[in-house]
């Protein structure tokens, strides 16, 4: 059932269609985002860039009373706003969306874009010098999982790489799993050996390739997982379609 799970949500994030229609009805905009989507950013630097997005917004439509941001803590919190009528804008990660559709009064309307991207892949990175062709060759390795904004769905990836490979009690089958918020020092550990393997964003691959090209000639793809979406904002259920209009309008 696990497995099957894992699959199901894997499936819906390719993304082949995340944009819904709706008729509705609100006089505000007001946006709640999960502290995780924060998790390797400035707090207080990123909501300040939302509130001048949101000023924006509130100055083209006279229709907009008030536009506000609140961080929550915990999807109850931010359900409990949503129902309240308190939010109209959500901004959080597609694995918290899968994991509480039903109690958030919500639906996705698009995704962030990474270097003009809108769809990345989760890398199993190993060093070539290693000799991992396979998820079952790092058997007694150490792996590191990039952790921060996007650890929710590379830990579902990688728990989704145990089940498919038989590995039941994952802390026995590997000598040490790590979770390292930096990208960089993701990578980097497994470029100077001091990790074997590690699973970490296709662009944060790319933009340390950039910096490094050594990075892609010693080190290699193992396995991956294509055209995932992390990133989700999403409008409540019951906003016009002209204040809905307005508010998408400005954040494409």
């Amino acid at each position: 059932m696990k497995r099957l799970l894992l699959k199901i949500v894997f499936s819906f994030l390719v993304a082949n269609n995340i944009s819904f229609a709706q008729k509705l009805v609100v006089q505000e905009s007001n946006m709640g985002i999960t502290k995780e989507m924060f998790s390797d950013i400035n707090i207080r630097d990123a909501k300040a860039t939302i509130e001048v997005w949101g000023k924006i917004v509130h100055e083209s439509n006279a229709k907009i009373d008030d536009a506000k941001t609140s961080i929550f803590n915990s999807v109850d919190d931010l359900a409990a706003s949503i129902n309240n009528n308190e939010i109209d804008v959500v901004f959080l990660n597609s694995i918290q969306f899968l994991k509480n559709e039903n109690k958030l009064n919500i639906q996705p309307y698009f995704g962030t874009t990474t270097n003009k991207k809108k769809f990345f892949d989760i890398y199993l990175l190993s060093n070539n010098s290693k000799g991992n062709t396979s998820f079952l060759n790092l058997k007694g390795k150490k792996i590191i999982i990039q952790a921060g904004r996007y650890k929710m769905i590379n830990e579902m990836w990688f728990e989704l790489l145990c089940l498919e490979n038989g590995i039941k009690e994952k802390e026995n089958f590997f000598k040490k799993i790590e979770y390292v918020e930096s990208p960089s020092k993701t990578i980097l550990a497994v470029f100077f050996e001091k990790a074997d393997a590690c699973i970490a964003t296709s662009f944060s691959f790319d933009v340390m390739n950039e910096l490094n090209p050594q990075i892609s000639t010693k080190l290699k793809v193992v396995t991956k997982r294509e055209n995932l979406i992390n990133d989700l904002f999403c409008l409540r259920n019951n906003m016009s379609e002209e204040i809905r209009n307005t508010i998408t309008n400005y954040g494409l």
